[in-house]
């Protein structure tokens, strides 16, 4: 759901709003803005990739 990786000496998030929805899980607005890669959105939107 949220996986880390490493650019340009920092670490950044993706995250997995679709895997999180399914385990039932919430992603607070705040971490998804800190996301480098958004996969996926809320309930009753469009779907997108950040």
């Amino acid at each position: 759901m949220i996986g880390f990786f490493r650019e340009d000496n920092k670490v950044r998030r993706e995250i997995n709003l679709t895997a999180a929805e399914h385990a039932k899980l919430k992603i607070s607005a705040r971490l998804l803005a800190l996301a480098k890669t958004v996969i996926g959105s809320p309930k009753g939107t469009c779907n997108a990739v950040h």
